[in-house]
């Protein structure tokens, strides 16, 4: 899935570095790999990860923090590195 500059330019500005490799400026590493991975709802990669809606909703939104075992689920799910994810967090 395609993102647009627009949809890459929401969020609270923390820029994931695989949406750099990209080109892209995505503000949030999660949600740049669902979109990428052309899971286009947090509903979506709720089902396929087994994590509430509500967890990715505040993962996204920079509410909760990522711990590695979300990680690695959300990695699986959307085909990036786990280690990836973690590092917005730092």
């Amino acid at each position: 899935m395609e993102i647009s500059g627009d949809q890459a330019k929401k969020g609270n500005g923390v820029v994931c570095e695989s949406a750099l490799a990209y080109g892209i400026e995505e503000p949030n590493a999660i949600r740049w790999a669902r979109l990428r991975a052309g899971i286009t709802t947090q509903r979506q990669l709720s089902r396929i990860t087994g994590l509430h809606p509500t967890i990715i909703n505040e993962l996204e939104r920079g509410k909760r923090t990522l711990n590695p075992k979300w990680a690695l689920l959300i990695a699986a799910a959307t085909g990036v590195n786990w280690q990836d994810l973690m590092r917005e967090d730092e």
